[in-house]
């Protein structure tokens, strides 16, 4: 199939959703090109992805793997924007104006059905969300149709409900050693941590958090959430671990509401 070409997905950031913008193989150019080669540099023709090097002219064509995965989409052009992952806990409720009007938002789970916030896009994981009543007419509302937000879902999940972009949950991850890992999104302090991760992942410098409590006491509409361990909930530690390590990478992270988070 021809050289395979890696490139970051950030890179391509004029290219439409769809294309797997990490690799693909080459079907013509003129030579090698070790330069950084600016984005306005790419475009799509006839469905395959095209640059010119200023500096050396030398241009290749290649073509891109398509695929739903959200890593390969270049779907929300965030490195110039800021994100809001808006979360299920009762924090949030009468607040909603504090979310900046020019961010992002990505609801979690239950969150995407807030009344008077609409989310750009809905994320969720759990394979165990379908036992929930309120799943169904959720995802008929939200999951469906033209006038809804992009869906985007942990792979097995998605497997039994369709989404418009896919992830794959790595390893478990520790509260005091954060590492991310390439093209996955790691599992331990729940979907709203996977958000940020996603974030971070396509380039974002600016994160809020809304309605992520982190109490697991209830939901905004008043719902008893899914009771977890007494004691300590390994979950905040392993959230406030990656967020502590992102931090050290330039990112900030703020809290809009009430939180057992360091946020």
């Amino acid at each position: 199939m021809g050289e395979t070409i890696y490139i970051m997905t950030q890179q391509l950031i004029n290219l439409p959703p769809g294309y797997d913008l990490r690799s693909g193989y080459s079907v013509g150019g003129n030579g090698n090109c070790r330069h950084s080669y600016p984005p306005e540099s790419m475009q799509v023709v006839d469905g395959d992805v095209q640059y010119e090097c200023e500096l050396c002219g030398m241009w290749r064509r290649y073509k891109p793997y398509v695929t739903n995965d959200v890593f390969g989409s270049g779907l929300f052009l965030l490195h110039e924007k800021s994100v809001c992952v808006i979360g299920s806990g009762p924090n949030g409720v009468g607040h909603a104006s504090r979310i900046p009007a020019r961010a992002y938002r990505i609801a979690v789970n239950k969150a995407v059905m807030i009344p008077g916030i609409r989310a750009d896009a809905w994320m969720a994981m759990d394979i165990t969300l379908p036992d929930n009543d309120w799943w169904e007419p959720c995802y008929e509302r939200f999951g469906t149709g033209e006038d809804r937000p992009v869906t985007i879902f942990g792979d097995l999940l998605a497997g039994s409900w369709p989404a418009d972009f896919v992830f794959k949950s790595g390893r478990a991850m520790n509260h005091d050693n954060f590492i991310p890992e390439p093209n996955e999104l790691r599992v331990g302090a729940t979907v709203s941590a996977q958000a940020v991760m996603l974030a971070y992942h396509l380039g974002v410098k600016k994160i809020y958090l809304f309605g992520v409590d982190m109490s697991g006491a209830a939901y905004w509409d008043g719902t008893p959430a899914k009771a977890h361990l007494d004691g300590e909930w390994r979950c905040i530690n392993r959230f406030n671990g990656m967020m502590g390590w992102m931090r050290k990478q330039g990112v900030t992270i703020e809290s809009l509401t009430t939180t057992e988070l360091d946020a």
